[in-house]
């Protein structure tokens, strides 16, 4: 899709999201980052090995999953971990523009994605940039030096005290609106694609 075509639609509001997430995209190529096959490939990995880590940590800490079986990270405290986690970690490893595309790209591909959902999964997103920026400021470059799994200690102590605080949603019924930009730019196209603009949010 291009702005072309969107712009057909005669409308202003979605064009003008849309080419903000344009500039996203090249925000990210004149960083040099490059978003490729072979990156998406790595997410898809790391995504697979999040759910494992969850595990662990779930039985180390005791947060809540949900009893149905395979969803037990679905709009829980796991939920909550798994997304301030995972995206701490993929900030860490890619920096935040490919960080902010992959969760926002995690996000889109779900049909009709509830919009409270949405607004937990973006606003725990969120918290795991801010901890990756904590963890970079204490431990510098001395961080990423450390063995895997003593950095997913580090990540994942920070995610429990911000859970045990209060900072992480733990269900789509928290009145809290993450405000995100480019987050919420998506959504709104995202609803607009599905006919869904008149849903309650």
């Amino acid at each position: 899709m291009n702005s072309k075509n969107i712009q057909a639609g005669h409308n202003p509001i979605f064009v003008n999201m849309h080419v903000c997430l344009e500039n996203l995209i090249e925000q990210a190529k004149q960083n040099e980052f490059k978003l490729s096959v072979h990156f998406f490939a790595e997410t898809k990995n790391d995504y697979e090995e999040l759910d494992k880590k969850t595990w662990h940590y779930q039985k180390k800490f005791g947060f809540k999953v949900n009893p149905r079986i395979n969803h037990e990270f679905w709009n829980v405290e796991a939920d909550a971990f798994k997304h301030a986690f995972g995206s701490a970690n993929m900030y860490l490893k890619y920096g935040e523009i490919l960080n902010t595309c992959a969760c926002i790209i995690n996000e889109w591909q779900v049909n009709k994605n509830p919009q409270r959902e949405w607004n937990m999964d973006s606003w725990n997103d969120n918290q795991g940039h801010k901890i990756a920026k904590e963890v970079l400021k204490e431990y510098g470059s001395k961080f990423h030096k450390m063995p895997a799994s003593k950095r997913d200690d580090i990540v994942a102590v920070k995610v429990m005290e911000r859970m045990r605080n209060g900072q992480l949603i733990v269900t789509p019924d928290d009145e809290r609106r993450f405000s995100g930009f480019y987050e919420n730019a998506s959504r709104r196209i995202k609803l607009i694609l599905e006919g869904r603009m008149a849903e309650k949010y």
